[in-house]
């Protein structure tokens, strides 16, 4: 069985905008080393580790996580989707062969007129044309 939705995070790393002391039953560590010892007991045998915050530096720091752990079977990341060039944002990220998805985060506060946009449409496409799921945020 395989959890499909994990985060993980790291509050010194400073890139979790949303994650405020304000959330007080979420505002600590959430790594790894902490879940391993929950999902042992359990069926499940891995996890997708999916971004927390839409930056490269989060994206790394969880293909390092993938890495460094054999049960986090996939990660499910963040591009730039409506950056110059999406595909070489694509190419850029994973490389350890567990990149499964992109997740946007752009919508949020936005209303549906994001979607329409033709910068997005090219981050669509190259999402699309990698074969990758995508998972929108909003």
């Amino acid at each position: 069985m395989i959890d499909t939705h994990v985060h993980f995070w790291r509050l010194a790393r400073g890139d979790y905008g949303w994650l405020t002391a304000d959330r007080a039953e979420i505002y600590r560590d959430s790594l790894p080393e902490d879940l391993a010892p929950v999902i042992d007991p359990t069926p499940v045998t891995g996890v997708i580790a999916v971004q927390a915050a839409p930056s490269e530096a989060e994206t790394q720091w969880l293909h390092e996580q993938a890495r460094r752990y054999d049960w986090i079977v996939g990660v499910t990341e963040w591009i730039d989707l409506t950056g110059p060039d999406p595909v070489a944002a694509l190419r850029r990220v994973g490389g350890d062969g567990k990149l499964v998805g992109i997740r946007s985060m752009e919508g949020i506060g936005r209303g549906p007129d994001w979607l329409n946009a033709p910068a997005f449409a090219r981050g669509i496409d190259a999402i699309a044309a990698s074969g990758l799921v995508f998972e929108v945020l909003l």
